[in-house]
């Protein structure tokens, strides 16, 4: 009898622990309306009920992945190699990992074997597929070919229509992408997923009233996935229709769940999607007041300040992020979080600050160097830093030769600060390129006139006459284009008609001196020396 009793207790309490493990679909349910910590709490509970199910890690590991966190992500693919080092789901994370770091051979490498393992499960394939086009790496091409054997192999699953449909958008086919999205709504009336795609192709092409009916089709169809929200959101608000936002952004706010990670995440979506920056500081400051823990919520801030103008809020977000990050090894630090930081020490005159914070970002973008090297260049010369202005303009012709601009500001940079002949090099350079640059001529004039007079010799050089002739003749015929023409225009005739006395030509001087009246009638010095002249 005690035996009896003691085996009802036993199968009760399996049935009761049983009872307690959420199923994969909920798990699932959780995972797509990023509901990020419920859906870990309930893989994790698959996984504590089944310890040998090694494939449950894959869809841990996704939570981790769709939260950012990569490295605990691999933790997670990993450990399910471990279980079973045929795990194919676990190869799929592990190479969408390294697709992500650009390590295409050992990327390809675990693909690969997932598809052979998988090669009869057309869900494995349509896996291989999704991990190329959610990639931050991704490989269009290569999505389309696995998609589009998934679907061979399962043609009903209108779910691998819609991934397909979203490859092909990468692609640039947009007819293609059209078409399977339409087949997935007519394989699976609700395949949400597919009516969004479509709802995001009409928004991007400023279709609002198609985007918002496929939108509004895909929340009648199934009213608890969160994610039609976020486009509508986002299309209301660009349209400014905010009474509209309110009640869609708290039924998404319920659906994504109530708990820490959802409220960051609506965070994130504020600032980074919907672009609401005021709803996004209010509640990233409420919150991170009473969760100092949610580090992340300072990314955010900084984001929604800057987007602002608010540069020493932003600053002051971007260094305590920094500072969070600094406490702990794994942490992600993305691009923006160094271009926020570096805008905002930029913005309040903190350039040497700025370009050391710039400095890691390059790291990771590089194709923006030139820009910001740019940037840096013609901010110091018109901050008359003309010393630090020329290092920049040197760092830039590293990258790429310079255009006459930028050899323009390099020379003045070198001509305010004395270095003359380094000058003059420069805007030989710029008039050899360009024989027509008035200005070029004009400024290796007034170069040569500062060597004239640093020149201790007894002969005179008279290095500006020959470019002070070549302004002339490429000016004179418009000297009333702009002030600084004229102004420019009397200096050169004054310099000539002065070098044509010492020469002792009174004639070819008092050419140059009448030119000079001519477009200044009440010039001083012009009419005393006509007066000389003629009576010479």
């Amino acid at each position: 009898m005690k035996k009896l009793v003691f085996a009802l207790v036993l199968l009760s309490s399996a049935a009761l622990v049983q009872a307690q493990v959420p199923s994969m679909e909920t798990g699932l349910q959780y995972l797509e309306n990023e509901n990020y910590g419920d859906a870990l709490e309930a893989f994790s509970a698959i996984a504590k009920a089944d310890p040998k199910n090694s494939s449950i890690y894959y869809y841990i590991g996704e939570v981790y992945y769709r939260e950012g966190n990569s490295e605990e992500a691999e933790k997670s693919y990993l450990k399910g190699l471990d279980i079973n080092s045929n795990c194919a789901e676990c190869k799929v994370g592990m190479g969408k990992i390294r697709l992500d770091q650009k390590n295409i051979e050992d990327s390809e490498e675990y693909l690969e074997s997932a598809s052979r393992l998988g090669r009869k499960d057309d869900k494995i394939i349509a896996l291989i597929g999704e991990a190329y086009l959610r990639s931050s790496n991704p490989n269009g091409e290569k999505a389309v070919d696995f998609l589009s054997r998934a679907k061979g192999m399962n043609p009903k699953d209108a779910n691998t229509w819609a991934l397909l449909g979203e490859a092909y958008l990468l692609v640039g086919n947009n007819g293609e992408a059209m078409t399977a999205f339409e087949t997935a709504v007519d394989k699976d009336p609700t395949a949400t997923s597919a009516y969004i795609s479509m709802g995001r192709i009409w928004s991007a092409a400023k279709q609002d009233d198609l985007a918002i009916e496929q939108l509004e089709k895909a929340i009648e169809l199934a009213p608890n996935d969160a994610l039609p929200y976020k486009d509508l959101i986002e299309i209301y608000i660009r349209k400014n229709q905010y009474d509209k936002v309110t009640p869609l952004l708290e039924k998404y706010s319920s659906l994504a769940g109530d708990d820490i990670g959802a409220k960051v995440r609506l965070i994130k979506f504020l600032t980074f999607q919907a672009k609401d920056y005021d709803s996004a500081i209010s509640k990233g400051e409420a919150l991170i007041q009473t969760n100092p823990e949610q580090y992340t919520v300072y990314r955010w801030l900084a984001w929604a300040y800057a987007e602002k103008e608010m540069w020493q809020q932003s600053y002051n977000n971007s260094k305590k992020l920094f500072d969070e990050i600094a406490k702990k090894k794994g942490r992600t630090v993305f691009p923006s979080d160094y271009e926020y930081w570096a805008k905002a020490a930029f913005q309040l005159g903190r350039l040497d600050e700025a370009w050391e914070i710039y400095q890691n970002y390059l790291e990771l973008v590089p194709e923006r160097t030139l820009d910001i090297i740019d940037l840096f260049a013609t901010t110091y010369y018109k901050d008359k830093e003309y010393d630090k202005a020329i290092k920049f303009y040197h760092l830039k012709g590293e990258q790429d030769s310079l255009n006459i601009t930028d050899n323009y500001w390099l020379g003045l940079s070198y001509y305010y600060t004395d270095q003359d002949l380094k000058a003059d090099s420069v805007f030989t350079r710029i008039i050899e390129d360009r024989p027509d640059y008035a200005q070029g001529w004009l400024m290796r004039a007034k170069i040569g006139n500062q060597l004239d007079r640093k020149d201790t010799s007894e002969v005179k050089q008279f290095r500006s006459k020959e470019p002070y002739e070549k302004y002339i003749e490429l000016s004179a015929e418009n000297p009333d284009s702009s002030e600084y023409v004229r102004k420019s225009l009397v200096e050169a005739y004054d310099y000539l008609g002065a070098y044509w006395v010492q020469q002792e030509d009174y004639e070819k001087s008092l050419e140059y001196y009448q030119e000079l009246i001519a477009i200044d009638p009440e010039n001083e010095r012009a009419l005393e020396y006509i007066k000389l002249l003629k009576q010479q």
